[in-house]
């Protein structure tokens, strides 16, 4: 059977000016991720700034990126999900002491990552999909996109894929609701949104 693997990784996080801020950030919002999201094996830091987990399916995973990435602004992330076997027993409790062809995919990602400095990238070592040869070069345009995003283009992102509406957003960051559409528009985030549903729906084809 196979699983969704993320590692995550902050970048350059040496160079701010509040490492104890950014690391109490990052847990917080792990925390928060693990507490709202069904997870195999919860969102865990593991060595220096990494951290990984274990998901039941892609369905919202980019929302779940793009919370951390909103949490740890303007410090940045980049993200490898990994598709495959995982060959130890799942840890319920800690994305720890776990490994297989899931894992080595996600290192894989984050290693060419760390190249071409994008924020996302998608391995399959065992049966790559189909549509592989769209989904990351579509991925490192999202990555392009979002890399230019502020906190606040980030935040309406991230509640509209919550469902929130443009009134309520606009209320909430205490911004007009012209506001809200000339970020959705500038960001293209309508568009990024779609994207990461449809790349989300044919991951999920290989983890049934």
């Amino acid at each position: 059977m196979n699983h969704l693997v993320v590692i995550g990784d902050l970048i350059q996080s040496r160079r701010s000016t509040n490492r104890q801020l950014l690391q109490t950030q990052l847990k917080t919002v792990l925390a928060q991720i693990n507490a709202q999201v069904p997870l195999l094996s919860p969102y865990t830091l593991t060595l220096g700034d990494e951290f990984q987990a274990v998901l039941t399916s892609a369905d919202g995973v980019f929302h779940q990126l793009t919370t951390i990435l909103q949490a740890i602004h303007p410090i940045k992330a980049r993200f490898a999900l990994g598709v495959g076997e995982i060959t130890t027993p799942i840890n319920p409790t800690q994305a720890l002491a776990m490994d297989g062809p899931a894992f080595y995919g996600a290192r894989e990602g984050i290693d060419q990552l760390k190249k071409n400095g994008e924020l996302f990238a998608l391995i399959n070592q065992q049966s790559p999909l189909p549509t592989q040869a769209l989904i990351n070069p579509t991925l490192d345009l999202l990555s392009h996109q979002i890399k230019k995003w502020k906190a606040n283009r980030l935040e309406i992102f991230n509640r509209l894929n919550s469902g929130q509406d443009i009134k309520t957003i606009a209320k909430s960051l205490a911004i007009s609701d012209k506001a809200v559409y000339k970020n959705i528009s500038e960001g293209a985030i309508e568009t990024v949104m779609d994207s990461m549903t449809a790349i989300e729906q044919q991951m999920n084809t290989q983890l049934s």
